[in-house]
């Protein structure tokens, strides 16, 4: 039994979850008896949510436009610093 891991770090937009899904898709074809495991900070985990695949949804970020930079999308009392942080520890336990 293969443990397959996809980690998809960007969280604007769903093109990286589109991607990354197919990619599962195309590697549960080829090794059906394969677990699959995506660690993404999307916004909508429930893309990966198929037979055989799990998900661990990393504390999201966004696109701050007016300073160019980014910021925590929920957890507006989180700074970045600390959300990034966090989300590294989640990564590294995963």
């Amino acid at each position: 039994m293969k443990r397959i891991l996809f980690y998809t770090h960007n969280s604007i937009g769903q093109g990286h979850a589109v991607r990354a899904t197919a990619l599962v898709t195309g590697m549960r074809r080829a090794i059906p008896e394969s677990d699959f495991l995506v660690l993404s900070g999307t916004s909508a985990p429930q893309i990966f949510l198929q037979e055989g695949v799990e998900v661990v949804k990393l504390p999201g970020v966004r696109c701050d436009v007016a300073n160019g930079g980014f910021e925590p999308r929920m957890l507006s009392r989180t700074g970045l610093d600390s959300l990034l942080a966090f989300r590294s520890r989640i990564i590294g336990e995963t």
